[in-house]
């Protein structure tokens, strides 16, 4: 089954796992704009590399910054 997310936006937390990777790509290759969110500075450049890998493939997408386990940043 293939499920278009044209126009949604998703946001994913933990990419830095290969399934946190994975969904990633599967959100932006189905359409979907995806946020994906690095932790601090030290994660910042992780995130971009995999940002970079859709925006090759013409997908969407941009880099955020939040600590999720700080209640003050979400």
């Amino acid at each position: 089954m293939e499920i278009k997310l044209n126009g949604q936006v998703a946001i994913v937390t933990c990419f830095r796992s290969g399934i946190g990777e994975g969904i990633v790509k599967c959100l932006a290759a189905s359409g979907a704009i995806v946020i994906v969110n690095h932790s601090s500075e030290h994660s910042k450049e992780a995130a971009q590399i995999i940002l970079d890998d859709i925006f090759v493939k013409g997908e969407q997408g941009m880099l955020s910054q939040c600590d999720v386990n700080k209640e003050v940043e979400v």
